[in-house]
């Protein structure tokens, strides 16, 4: 993951790999490098805090909510 250090904001591959790291899609070589550096950054922990809320809310969602029949038929 790339330093965040001096920018107001993350950069579009850190929000990628926080998202993956999120949603467990991050390649397993990456977690490790990608938590630390979320840990050592307040904003990308809030960022990963938001994201894993996220995460469970479609989660839930898919276990509960389906299309009706008739359109999953099709």
């Amino acid at each position: 993951m790339t330093s965040s250090a001096g920018k107001d904001q993350p950069s579009p591959r850190e929000l990628a790999e926080l998202s993956a790291l999120a949603d467990g899609t991050l390649d397993p070589g990456r977690r490790d490098a990608v938590a630390e550096h979320v840990a050592a950054s307040p904003q990308l922990r809030a960022l990963y805090d938001r994201e894993q809320r996220v995460v469970r809310s479609l989660q839930a969602a898919r276990g509960r909510d389906r299309a009706p029949a008739e359109l999953r038929a099709r």
